[in-house]
């Protein structure tokens, strides 16, 4: 299916959504609801956002998708990603965002886990993880020493 070269995005969680000017119909536009966090709007296609040659729309990661579900379930703001940011450092530079995720994930919620990477593209090495409680501290705190992908990974809070 061929997607419009136009889109829309929720003005609450910012998630976007490819929409084309004939979907809004034969007037001056039409309500729109968001799907995710239920925020509504009325959309005119004079409004409609151009996507940028090059650009493509990709579906929502289904991490993005839950929290942002869980945010609006729990009466939080749909963009929220918590206030718990832990730095996780001596990571094997093939583990992934997903690794994180599930070392972290049976202590509490995961807002986010970003790994850095360097000019080149590659790992630096180090990331950091936010979660979502903020009563979890002490038990990531514990997950300094660790072994994750062979080696023994440090836990901390970060300097800034």
């Amino acid at each position: 299916m061929e997607l419009p070269g136009t889109y829309v995005r929720c003005g609450r969680c910012a998630t976007s959504y490819a929409i084309g000017p004939t979907d809004l119909g034969t007037g001056k536009g039409i309500r729109v609801e968001c799907p995710l966090c239920s925020h509504s709007w009325f959309q005119t296609p004079e409004r409609l956002f151009n996507l940028n040659d090059g650009h493509e729309l990709i579906p929502l990661p289904e991490t993005e998708v839950g929290r942002i579900t869980s945010n609006v379930k729990n009466g939080r703001e749909p963009d929220f990603i918590g206030n718990n940011k832990f730095y996780v450092g001596n990571l094997d530079f093939g583990v992934r965002e997903n690794d994180l995720r599930e070392l972290f994930s049976p202590i509490g919620e995961v807002g986010a886990a970003s790994i850095v990477f360097g000019p080149d593209g590659r790992s630096r090495g180090f990331a950091f993880v936010t979660m979502m409680d903020d009563d979890v501290t002490a038990k990531c705190i514990e997950l300094d020493g660790k072994e994750l992908n062979g080696r023994n990974i440090n836990v901390k809070p970060p300097n800034n």
